[in-house]
């Protein structure tokens, strides 16, 4: 079978994004790897599928080139394989790599496998397992840091060498070069002996200038102990019920006064030595530094206790909200992620964001205003009268737009989790199709949900223009009751004539002209319109009397 070889392998460089193979002397020719294909993106997952191709050279080298520029390995399933031959098909084996969660990778590298093969190939899939690397036995090490020794603390005696080696503990003096040594040994010498051997960088360890100091952490442990499960669990229980235990003081601690915050503070300053002690005790370190180590671990839960507690007036029944809001935000981030990492957006993220912020410049303002005719709308009164800074038309139009990249933020993260589980494999077009035309009903649903909003606001207005009371402005549209009155004699006025008794709600001016809504007109629909406008140099404006529901008559 010269030709499957020659198929499956080709010559040398045949393929430009591979690396040279080697043959296993172990499998014979074979088994023999292809030329090492480099994937377009990174992976987590592989997944070795199975597979029978149709006995024909071209199919063989269709499938290797097809497979292979994906960046997929594939070799002769021939061998020490356990894999048959069936009548009229060569057994290959494929090793699709993805990227996502394990759960559901071996369902999604048959559908891209498959999806691969369509209409191209003819074989047929046997099976597909993923590939783990094999469980390694947890080894201990040793960290050690190296700083340059203080010549202004190197005789280790009086205040300058105590702050000498507080300045060396906490980290201030390391030259950000570290060895990691096999075995849970704290002899310096080792470490030492260890760097002295080492000359590779800039320069090379020098004892005189430097020494080495032990990074942080708890006393070393028998690791060929073997713990079982309520143990490992035990174990973080414990430490979970202690966080808790420690935020629920410092909401505590928030309410204590005088006296009982010194008397309160006591627990948490021993508990702080007794983390420290547990956290710093490979070495032996200043006492200082063990207390500073405990207060950080400890603080960081009393801390959020106490502020909670002093920001949260409901108390307990507010923490669940909180904690889902968090937990919600937490799976759409991370969703969104997973949908754009490794994407096309993400490859031509520059473009995307500028096809995107520069309409959205233009959009933004134009949407705000539409909002605010739909607001002038309801009174019959131009959007000219009510004209307010252009800010305002970012702000009237920045919430409905956040609850749109919100909708579709969701929609965005859906279509992630679906990616990294690999279900949207199945049916990719039909699953992108449905994400996007679901994130533009609801886009459909939050603008209307929107305008609705608008239509309330100006009916509120006009309810507390009925009954006297001066309405709270709406983005900058500020309607004010006010009595009119014209400056001498009669004046014409449009949808006339003008109110007597009663004061009127005036937004503005537009083309030199005053728009008026009347209030009282408005309680009687199947009358009059209530609203009017005049020319403005012909009325004059004043304050309601009294409770604001009068005027003088003039």
């Amino acid at each position: 079978m010269s030709w499957l070889s020659t198929a499956l392998f080709g010559h040398r460089g045949e393929t430009a994004h591979t690396t040279t193979g080697k043959r296993s002397p172990e499998a014979g020719a074979s088994a023999e790897w292809t030329d090492e294909p480099v994937p377009d993106g990174p992976f987590n997952r592989r997944v070795e599928i199975n597979v029978q191709i149709a006995d024909r050279p071209e199919e063989i080298a269709l499938a290797k080139r097809l497979f292979t520029d994906r960046g997929w390995r594939f070799r002769s399933g021939e061998g020490g394989d356990g894999v048959e031959q069936e009548q009229g098909f060569v057994p290959c084996l494929v090793e699709v790599r993805l990227d996502g969660a394990k759960f559901g990778s071996r369902a999604g590298a048959v559908e891209q496998l498959r999806s691969v093969a369509a209409h191209r190939l003819t074989l047929e899939i046997r099976d597909a397992r993923v590939i783990s690397p094999p469980a390694q036995q947890p080894t201990r090490t040793t960290t050690w840091h190296v700083y340059r020794k203080p010549m202004w603390g190197s005789s280790g005696r009086g205040f300058k060498g105590k702050l000498a080696s507080l300045w060396v503990h906490f980290g201030r003096a390391d030259i950000q070069q570290t060895i990691v040594l096999s075995g849970s040994s704290t002899d310096k010498d080792a470490a030492r002996e260890a760097l002295a051997l080492r000359t590779s960088g800039q320069s090379g360890f020098d004892i005189q200038a430097h020494d080495v100091r032990l990074s942080i952490g708890p006393r070393a442990t028998n690791t060929n102990r073997h713990l079982t499960w309520w143990q490992k669990w035990g174990s973080a229980a414990a430490r979970g019920l202690l966080m808790l235990g420690l935020m629920a003081y410092g909401g505590l601690f928030q309410h204590f006064t005088g006296l009982w915050t010194a008397l309160g503070a006591f627990p948490l300053l021993a508990t702080a030595w007794f983390v420290g002690e547990w956290i710093t005790g490979n070495a032996h370190r200043p006492r200082i530094v063990r207390l500073a180590a405990g207060a950080v671990i400890v603080g960081a839960p009393v801390l959020l206790g106490y502020l909670w507690e002093a920001k949260e007036a409901a108390g307990a029944p507010s923490f669940v909200p909180s904690i889902a809001i968090g937990g919600g935000a937490w799976l759409i981030i991370r969703g969104c992620w997973f949908a754009l990492r490794n994407s096309w957006v993400s490859r031509h993220l520059l473009a995307v964001l500028s096809s995107i912020v520069l309409p959205l410049a233009v959009a933004i303002p134009a949407f705000g205003y539409f909002l605010q005719f739909g607001y002038l709308e309801t009174f019959g009164i131009p959007t000219s009268a009510g004209t307010t800074e252009v800010f305002w038309q970012y702000a009237i139009a920045l919430k409905p737009t956040g609850i749109c990249l919100l909708f579709v933020a969701i929609f965005a993260a859906i279509a992630g989790w679906l990616r990294h589980y690999h279900w949207i494999a199945f049916s990719r077009n039909w699953a992108m199709i449905m994400v996007l035309l679901l994130a533009l009903l609801y886009t459909l649903v939050v603008l209307t949900t929107g305008m609705s909003r608008v239509t309330a606001a100006a009916e509120t207005t006009a309810r507390d223009a009925m009954n006297g009371k001066q309405p709270n402005p709406y983005f900058g549209i500020k309607g004010t009751l006010m009595c009119v009155t014209p400056v001498s004699g009669k004046v014409p006025v449009y949808n006339g004539p003008l109110p007597k008794g009663h004061p009127v709600l005036i937004f503005g001016t537009s083309n030199g002209r005053m728009w008026l809504w009347d209030p009282e007109r408005a309680k009687h629909p199947d009358g009059p319109k209530p609203t009017m406008h005049v020319q403005l140099f012909k009325v004059s404006t004043s304050i309601p009397n009294g409770n604001g529901r009068t005027c003088t008559e003039s």
